[in-house]
């Protein structure tokens, strides 16, 4: 006799094929990743391939330029406001909620010349941002202060520079959407296989398919 067959397993040869979309690709590869607009998209470790992220010139794969290996943190921005009022406070909440998301990336000669240039422009920033709270303190006077806030916002910006062109865009469903590469780059970089486009079997009068 024969067993009657599982409803799951029976095959419908009129469905429409199974696609999978970007998330089952990253799923697939836990370093994997896809590229959504000017977005690479992954999850938390994306390793790119040895293509300058700022000019998408090819890079030796022998270890001549040393890789980048980035530990990215992201923490909702509404939660910024609360860190001039209560750091310590700030301090302990972004230590529990931040999600850590590690990128492994290339730069060329140059590019990485340009990221380094901005630790010089940070130093500069933070003895103008110490400079004033010196001048203040030694002339009595509150006239120094007026370079504190342009060399605070200076340091922050070089800062940011500095620590690599790569940084978290925005964290949505488990994936970190992250900025920073050109154009150029992701041209290049973007995997084959990041967007398979669903098409729809159509069945047509005479009985054959479209």
């Amino acid at each position: 006799m024969s067993q009657p067959q599982n409803p799951g397993d029976s095959f419908n040869p009129f469905a429409s094929p199974k696609v999978e979309g970007p998330t089952a690709a990253i799923a697939a590869d836990p370093q994997g990743y896809v590229i959504e607009g000017d977005l690479i998209v992954g999850q938390n470790k994306i390793v790119l391939p040895h293509i300058c992220v700022k000019c998408g010139e090819q890079q030796p794969a022998d270890g001549e330029i040393k890789r980048r290996k980035k530990d990215l943190y992201y923490v909702h921005p509404l939660l910024y406001v609360l860190a001039p009022f209560q750091l310590l406070i700030f301090l302990i909440i972004y230590m529990i909620i931040r999600k850590k998301c590690q990128v492994e990336y290339s730069l060329c000669r140059e590019c990485l010349w340009k990221t380094q240039v901005n630790w010089i422009y940070f130093a500069v920033a933070l003895a103008v941002l110490f400079g004033s709270v010196f001048g203040m303190i030694q002339f009595d006077s509150p006239w120094p202060l007026l370079g504190f806030l342009p060399g605070l916002i200076a340091m922050i910006v070089f800062a940011g520079w500095a620590n690599g062109p790569i940084q978290i865009s925005k964290y949505k469903d488990r994936k970190f959407y992250l900025k920073g590469a050109k154009a150029e780059a992701l041209e290049i970089i973007a995997p084959e296989t990041a967007y398979q486009s669903p098409y729809t079997a159509i069945l047509a009068e005479d009985g054959r398919m479209g």
